[in-house]
């Protein structure tokens, strides 16, 4: 039997940095994200819980996939990253429940790793992602606020993406993991520990695997998002560009791109051409042009709000402190 460990999120909280300078450098683990140069069979697998609807999805029915894949695994660990597995961000996590059940149904002992971030920091990150998935909402209405006052999120046909502030308690999400597999066996570490102390915040992730692995201090900071004045243009242009969350615009991304990626292994003009227009898009344009050229401070969230975000969880954020002894005071977030 293989000791399995999920790394299940928090989305925002430096998941590419880890998946492509420790995760994958971790003596003698197997290791599983996402990308094409990792075991994508086995990330599949998994992915597969996080986007299914769980009255139709039967553990059952991938046991022996999954048994088969394990066999061939020669390492005796072996560690998933999938943010999605904590559920779906934009609805405030609602599949986190059932996605945890169904892990603990197919890999029974699995180890869980839980990176959490303070609230009005990630919501902050998150609504820039959400620009950068085509959305084009206001920080109002990605924050179910209203007048003032946040409200029951209701999501509007064509716009769906919200989350509520009030439903960022990482204390549930973490009872949920403990009471599942137990608390020895769930870790959770903060965010800001990382960026503050990055030796020390991958020496416990390392510890808690049991190997050892690079010890990168630099780069926690990829896939930032845009600056303010990038994301105000975003949220403009978005309405016209076809995207995942975003089919009604008119303006496809990279046009012409799948054309000449099929064809790139036919002569070097196609791989030239292919490179070019993976390019033709709007977050390459904001990201590398706009943002290079006229990059500008300022937040989406004001200090303001942020406040009253950070007060709307500060409670449950002593109460995790307490329990979890996580040294969350150092960061602000009580």
């Amino acid at each position: 039997m293989k000791q399995v460990y999920f790394h299940i999120g928090m989305p925002k909280t430096a998941t590419t940095f880890l998946q492509h300078n420790c995760f994958n450098t971790m003596a003698g683990v197997h290791f599983a994200h996402g990308s094409e140069d990792s075991d994508t069979a086995l990330y599949s697998i998994f992915e597969e819980i996080a986007r299914s609807n769980p009255t139709f999805y039967h553990p059952a029915a991938h046991q022996d996939q999954l048994n088969s894949i394990f066999q061939k695994i020669d390492a005796d660990k072996a560690v998933i990253s999938n943010e999605n597995l904590l559920g779906s961000p934009y609805f405030n996590f609602p599949n986190h429940q059932s996605c945890a059940e169904t892990i603990k149904n197919l890999v029974p002992d699995a180890k869980i790793l839980l990176v959490i971030r303070r609230q009005d920091s990630w919501l902050e990150s998150s609504y820039k992602q959400c620009l950068r998935h085509g959305f084009f909402v206001s920080v109002e209405h990605f924050l179910a606020r209203r007048n003032g006052q946040f409200i029951d999120g209701r999501f509007p046909v064509g716009s769906r993406v919200q989350i509520d502030p009030r439903q960022l308690d990482y204390g549930k999400f973490v009872k949920t993991y403990a009471g599942l597999f137990g608390c020895e066996n769930l870790l959770v570490v903060p965010y800001e520990l990382l960026v503050a102390e990055p030796q020390t915040f991958l020496a416990k992730v390392y510890e808690f695997i049991g190997t050892e692995g690079a010890y990168i201090t630099h780069g926690t900071n990829r896939n930032t998002g845009y600056s303010k004045f990038a994301g105000t243009l975003a949220r403009l242009l978005n309405r016209f560009f076809v995207s995942e969350y975003h089919t009604s615009g008119f303006i496809p991304q990279q046009p012409l791109f799948d054309f000449f990626k099929s064809r790139r292994e036919r002569n070097t003009l196609y791989r030239v051409l292919s490179s070019l227009t993976s390019r033709l898009s709007i977050n390459y344009f904001l990201e590398t042009v706009v943002d290079r050229t006229f990059h500008s401070g300022g937040r989406f969230i004001s200090p303001e709000l942020a406040a009253i975000i950070r007060d709307i969880n500060r409670d449950a954020n002593r109460r995790l402190d307490k329990e979890l002894n996580l040294g969350l005071d150092r960061f602000d977030y009580y």
